[in-house]
This record gives structure tokens, C-alpha cells and sequence, in this order.
């Protein structure tokens, strides 16, 4: 076993092990919906206890990492994609909507410091009562919502007084911009859901009407978490996902 599979006690014990299955995971150690060795063989090859694992597990399950079935045991979850951010935008809203025929535009509905929530801490791996950055923006195309975009980005490193106008930056370069702390790769989930009713009052739509969601969590170097993204869209606008390969433009 390589060294960097051995936890180590710089952070929590947790924490380390749900890293070192997570990056198991990407590189296809684990594969897709095949199941994973059992919580003893994990936890003996770790090094940590059982309820450290499971602490771990837990965390990548609410992360969409592993699907846990019980009394059958734990799988990887295939539907999570790793990006290199190095490689530039991995979709633009702002060209679909263009080639749509409609303008585009975004609206800052929220740019403020304030503690992160218990669930938000949770993300972001901050302590109790840290604060964070929240920006709430909402898309549009030809002044009519189609979409909501929330950011939760951590506080330390982040520069003081940032112009509001700057929420509509997209989330790399507002990094770039005015973060000390830089991101380096970061996952993200698709997903379809149903509008509940804030999101339907936001978007305009019917409660219940089909919408595109997409989560993110962007990492620095440290693969400590440094941004969060919740995006919502109307399904019925026509989106669509596209890959960019490097080179193909």
C-alpha cells in the first residue's frame, strides 16, 4: 500500500479517509456499481477505527460519492465526474441561451458576509460560526428568470469590500480576482428535481414543474473545500450540457 493511502493525523481522522476513498473512486479503484470491500477491510487497511469510517462514509454519501444499500453494502457512485478546472469553463449558460435566440443577463440578488448555517459549514469544512460569502444570482433571458444560481464561497483569504457588481462574475474568476486562496479541481453532480415553492416563486414557475439542478464544490490545493454552487434551470428552456476537450476550438 502506497504512503498516501496511510492517514495521517494533520486533520481529522474522518476526513482524511473519506479523501483517500474519494480519490479512490475517481481513479476507478473503486469502480462504478461494483461494491466495495466491507468497513472492516477499509478500516484495517486505514489504519482508523469503524466509526471513523462510517463518519467518512457518510460524508460521501451526501456528497453522492457511494450509494449504500443495507444488508448488500456500499457502491461507487458513478454519476460523479471529477474536473480538472485547469481546462478551462465546463459549460456556458450565457452561449445556449444566446444561440437560443434570447439576450442574457444576470441578476446579483445577494452579496454578503455572514456565518455559515450548520449544513453550509458542513460543505465548506468550517468551524462553527465562520463566516462565508453568499451570492444569489439569478439568470435570465430576455428579462425573463430561467434560472438561480447560489454561491457560498469560505471567508478566510477573500478580500474586504468587493463591489456588488461583481457577483456576476462567473465563480473562477471571482476566485482569481479576489480570493488568496485558488481553485484547483472540484466535483460536480446533475440532477432533475421538482420546484418547491421558493424556487417556484424565484424562477416563476408552477410548483412541482421539472427542474435541472447542478451542485459543485470547488478545492484548493490543499483539497480543502473553497466554493460551493447550487444552479437550478427550468427544464423546459432547452438546456443542454456540452464537454469542451481541450484543443477543439
Amino acid at each position: 500500500m502506497a504512503d498516501s493511502d496511510l492517514v495521517v493525523r494533520s486533520k481529522s481522522v474522518s476526513d482524511q479517509a473519506a479523501d483517500i476513498i474519494r480519490e479512490r473512486i475517481v481513479q476507478g479503484v473503486y469502480g462504478p456499481e461494483r461494491r466495495m470491500p466491507s468497513e472492516a477491510q477499509i478500516a484495517g487497511e486505514l489504519h482508523i477505527s469503524r466509526s471513523s469510517l462510517r463518519t467518512a462514509l457518510a460524508s460521501l454519501a451526501a456528497e453522492g460519492y457511494i450509494r449504500r444499500h443495507h444488508g448488500d453494502g456500499t457502491y461507487a457512485c458513478p454519476r460523479n465526474f471529477h474536473l480538472t478546472l485547469r481546462s478551462g469553463k465546463q459549460w456556458d449558460i450565457e452561449r445556449q441561451i444566446l444561440q437560443s435566440g434570447r439576450r442574457p443577463s444576470l441578476r446579483v440578488l445577494e452579496m454578503r458576509l455572514r456565518q455559515a448555517r450548520s449544513g453550509e459549514a458542513k460543505r465548506l469544512t468550517l468551524r462553527k460560526g465562520e463566516v462565508l460569502m453568499a451570492i444569489r444570482r439569478l439568470v435570465l433571458a430576455d428579462e425573463l428568470p430561467i434560472g438561480a444560481i447560489t454561491s457560498l464561497i469560505a471567508g478566510r483569504g477573500l478580500a474586504a469590500d468587493i463591489p456588488l457588481s461583481e457577483g456576476c462574475l462567473p465563480p473562477q474568476e471571482f476566485l482569481k480576482l479576489y480570493h488568496k486562496r485558488k481553485p484547483i479541481e472540484g466535483t460536480i453532480r446533475f440532477f432533475a428535481d421538482l420546484a418547491d415553492q421558493a424556487v417556484a416563486k424565484l424562477l416563476g414557475s408552477e410548483v412541482g414543474e421539472a427542474i435541472l439542478c447542478m451542485e459543485g464544490i470547488y478545492y484548493d490545493d490543499t483539497r480543502t473545500p473553497l466554493l460551493f454552487t447550487h444552479e437550478v434551470y427550468r427544464s423546459g428552456q432547452g438546456f443542454e450540457f456540452q464537454t469542451m476537450f481541450p484543443g477543439s476550438r
